[in-house]
């Protein structure tokens, strides 16, 4: 899936229409997330690309690894080996 403002108001109407009961809940869901799309989804167009990690830390090593999105312990253990590793 291209990742687009057409395709994740897409995704959104998707999922709304399995989640949500009512046609006016449902409705304000939609309006809040285009709303949010509007309003702060312009970097989704740009096309970014996610940094190469290893790259990063060689280049700079006191880059600080931000672990707060996923608060699985295991993944953030397992990802810091990873990288680790790699750096060595």
């Amino acid at each position: 899936m291209q990742l687009s403002w057409e395709t994740l108001n897409n995704k959104a109407e998707e999922l709304a229409a399995k989640i949500v009961k009512t046609d006016s809940s449902r409705r304000k869901t939609l309006e809040s997330i285009k709303l949010v799309l509007d309003s702060n989804g312009d970097f989704i167009e740009r096309g970014g690309h996610p940094l190469d990690m290893i790259s990063q830390i060689k280049n700079a090593p006191e880059i600080i690894v931000d672990f707060s999105v996923d608060t699985d312990i295991e993944a953030q253990q397992r990802t810091s080996a990873y990288i680790l590793s790699s750096v060595r």
